[in-house]
Parts: C-alpha cells; sequence; structure tokens
C-alpha cells in the first residue's frame, strides 16, 4: 500500500481545517463557529485507487491540517519530514492571503526542495461568495508554473487565472489529478 503524508497550510483562517474534513470525510456539515487550529491536526484515511508509476494502488492518507499561527514556524520542519505533497490554501476573498502566498510556498515547497508536481494551490471560495470574480491582488502571478488545478461547476475552468484551484465546498469539483481523496466526496 502506497501511503501519502499531504500538508494542508496557508494563511489563518484561510479554510484549511474546512478543506481537511471536506477532503478526509471528517465532517457532513461545512461552516459553524470559527476555532483556530492549534499547531496541527492529522487525519488519516484510505483513499480508492491511485496511479503512481503507472500502477493502480490503494492509498493510506495522513492529511495535515497545519495551524496558519506563525507562532508555530519553530515546528514547519518536523512536519516538512517525509511530506509526499502541499496543498496550499488561501480565502480568495482576502487580498492579503494572496499576498501570503510567496511566503508560504517558499517555506513549504522551494526551502523543503518539493516538486511543483506535488503541490496543489487552492483559492477557497467560502459559503455566499462569488467564485466568478478575479481573485484579488494575485494579477498574472496567480500560481507558479506547474501546479495543478481544478476546474468548477462542469469543469469550466475558464474563470481561473493560472493554475489556481477554485473551490466552494459542499459544490462540485471535477478532475481531481490524483490526488488520493476519496471520490465519493468529489
Amino acid at each position: 500500500m502506497f501511503k501519502a503524508k499531504i500538508l494542508v497550510v496557508g494563511p489563518v483562517k484561510s479554510g484549511k481545517t474546512t478543506m481537511a474534513n471536506f477532503l478526509g470525510d471528517a465532517t457532513e456539515a461545512v461552516g459553524g463557529e470559527y476555532s483556530p487550529t492549534q499547531g496541527v491536526r492529522i487525519l488519516e484515511f484510505e483513499s480508492g485507487t491511485v496511479d503512481v508509476s503507472g500502477r493502480a494502488v490503494t492509498c493510506e492518507v495522513e492529511l495535515w491540517d497545519c495551524s496558519g499561527d506563525m507562532k508555530f514556524e519553530a515546528c514547519w520542519p518536523a512536519l516538512q519530514r517525509d511530506v509526499s505533497g502541499v496543498m496550499l490554501v488561501f480565502d480568495a476573498e482576502q487580498a492579503s492571503h494572496a499576498r501570503e502566498l510567496e511566503a508560504w510556498h517558499t517555506a513549504f515547497v522551494l526551502q523543503p526542495r518539493l516538486q511543483e508536481s506535488q503541490c496543489l494551490l487552492v483559492a477557497h471560495h467560502k459559503p455566499g461568495s462569488d467564485a466568478s470574480r478575479p481573485l484579488p491582488g494575485l494579477g498574472e502571478r496567480a500560481a507558479p508554473p506547474g501546479f495543478y488545478g481544478v476546474g468548477g461547476d462542469n469543469n469550466d475552468a475558464s474563470h481561473l487565472q493560472a493554475s489556481a484551484l477554485h473551490v466552494e465546498v459542499g459544490g462540485s469539483c471535477h478532475d481531481y489529478q490524483g490526488w488520493p481523496f476519496p471520490s465519493s466526496r468529489w
């Protein structure tokens, strides 16, 4: 069985825990009162089959929901050990989050020397937001080259800038590029 350790990182209040709960099938309801993650929270689950080097295998996933609070920065090297992939999540309605992406990308992709193909950038659209609006503060630098993206309803990705992933939790997403998340949630 293939094992995958995936970090979910990004600014405070970007929707990392909501996204992790959704992907890990850890909750039925989306929303509720905000409660910041303290350090890290690990969700473990088994995925359906994924393609690994041309073979269909089952994947045991550890989804690490990491706090966006900088007071936990000293813990980052321990979190990065043996990481298989990184999901960078930001609130698409917050221009400050878009400006912070480069720092998160440097800390969790460049410094540990991950390939861009091991990264997923998620522009999280919280319920009630306008997912068709351009992302504030990103301009031409929406995502580093090579980031995988997923289209929205009917896989229409025409509103995406670069390869940023736009997701409204509870909405539909298609073509998840082989990431080992439970297909029943998509």
